[in-house]
C-alpha cells in the first residue's frame, strides 16, 4: 500500500488516500490513478518517501525543499 497526499491551495495536505500496490507501482502511475478518480487538475505527492517525509493533514508540501512540512509555531502563548 502506497499513501498519497492531495495538495490544496498553497501546496496544503487536504487528504491522505491509501492506493493499492498495484495501482501505485511508481509515484508517477499512483499519482496517474488517483487523477483519473479526482479529475486531471488534482495535485498529489507520495507520502512516505524516504527522503521527502510523511504527510499529516494540515501541513504544506514544499515544492522547493521537496518534502512536507509543518507549518511555524506562534510564539504567543497557549491559552
Amino acid at each position: 500500500m502506497k499513501y498519497f497526499a492531495q495538495l490544496g491551495a498553497g501546496n496544503k495536505i487536504i487528504t491522505i488516500i491509501v492506493v493499492s500496490d498495484a495501482d501505485a507501482v511508481t509515484e508517477e502511475s499512483g499519482i496517474s490513478f488517483l487523477k483519473t478518480i479526482f479529475g486531471e487538475h488534482s495535485e498529489w505527492k507520495q507520502s512516505g518517501v524516504e527522503s521527502r517525509g510523511n504527510a499529516v493533514i494540515g501541513e504544506t508540501y514544499s515544492m522547493t525543499r521537496d518534502l512536507f512540512s509543518s507549518p511555524p509555531m506562534s510564539e504567543g502563548p497557549l491559552d
